[in-house]
């Protein structure tokens, strides 16, 4: 009986928490560096195309954005610096 538990337990494990690929960063965290970098820039479309990719990265690829997640982005890019 207790070995039944514990193989349940691997197999739980290893479905909730799969090992990651690249090193063990997610694409996620690669979208979240470029957009806050890109917030640092100057283009706003740009900032606006990676924000909503990163976004998209969290909620997953068959998911839409959320009207929340559209407001974060717009937000974001409100505060950012215009060019000179």
């Amino acid at each position: 009986m207790a070995a039944i538990v514990c193989i349940v337990a691997i197999i739980l494990f290893l479905v909730f928490f799969p090992k990651r690929k690249n090193g063990g960063v997610k694409k996620a965290d690669k979208l979240k560096d470029k957009y806050h970098q890109s917030l640092l820039g100057t283009s706003r479309r740009i900032a606006l195309e990676t924000g909503r990719a990163y976004y998209k990265a969290l909620r997953g690829k068959d998911k839409a954005l959320s009207l929340h997640d559209e407001q974060a982005i717009a937000n974001d890019v409100s505060r950012m610096q215009t060019p000179p």
